[in-house]
């Protein structure tokens, strides 16, 4: 829930948005993944024999981590997929502005609107095209997370709230 509202509120950031909301909201995320992952390796190891959860904590934080990271690449695709369909009709104006300066990696400095601002100089027409689609790619990637969240905690109402420890024989 925690990790819903914090998205919720990340997904309708604006470019004034607060810094103590953006605090607040990283603390809600935060927060949130602490009271997941305590009790969910907790559940896990406590239905398995004893013999075995050292194997089976590495197990299940080996579960988490692939998973993260699976997670992180799939907001990194829709994060550089939104910030791609809101420039790609400005390209030619963005290379042109910023091949005056820089010769190299112009694709990467358009994720960086504050570092191309200052080279730049605020007045640059390219400013506000970049911070847009930051703005919009962040977005996107909490609305990401947000249906995540819901889908976890629609999941979870279906689940058993007993824990059932069955007998294993390894």
């Amino acid at each position: 829930f925690l990790l819903a509202v914090a998205s919720l509120l990340q997904s309708i950031f604006i470019p004034n948005s607060s810094f103590g909301l953006l605090i607040l909201c990283c603390f809600g995320i935060g927060l949130g993944w602490v009271l997941i992952w305590g009790p969910s390796i907790s559940c896990a190891l406590a239905s398995i024999p004893h013999h075995i959860a050292g194997t089976a904590s590495g197990m299940f934080t080996l579960l988490q981590e692939v998973g993260g990271v699976t997670f992180l690449a799939i907001a990194g695709v829709v994060f550089r997929s939104t910030q791609e369909r809101l420039l790609e009709p400005k390209m030619k104006q963005i290379d042109a502005a910023l091949s005056q300066i820089f010769s190299e990696q112009i694709e990467s400095l358009v994720t960086n609107p504050i570092f191309v601002e200052h080279s730049l100089g605020k007045d640059s027409p390219i400013i506000p095209w970049l911070q847009k689609a930051f703005l919009t790619g962040y977005q996107d990637v909490f609305w990401f997370l947000l249906g995540i969240s819901l889908f976890a905690i629609v999941l979870s109402l279906f689940i058993s709230k007993e824990m059932k420890i069955y007998p294993r024989s390894f």
